[in-house]
């Protein structure tokens, strides 16, 4: 996780076997993070290819955030 002044990005990221991220039809998890992401205006990134492992990126407007 990471900060700026103009945004926060979250990644999540790992050298496993990795998948085909061409959509599937079946589970929610990827798409539910895709809409939450967006949802607060914020962008959700994907990168994954069989044997390459995977990485999640979302970036979120710290204009977009509450701070209490």
């Amino acid at each position: 996780m990471s900060a700026s002044t103009s945004d926060m990005r979250i990644r999540v990221e790992d050298d496993g076997i990795g998948f085909d991220n061409e959509p599937s039809g079946s589970g929610n998890g990827l798409g539910n993070m895709r809409k939450r992401s967006e949802d607060i205006g914020g962008a959700f990134s994907l990168r994954s290819a069989p044997g390459l492992g995977t990485r999640i990126e979302v970036t979120i407007p710290m204009a977009n955030i509450r701070h209490k």
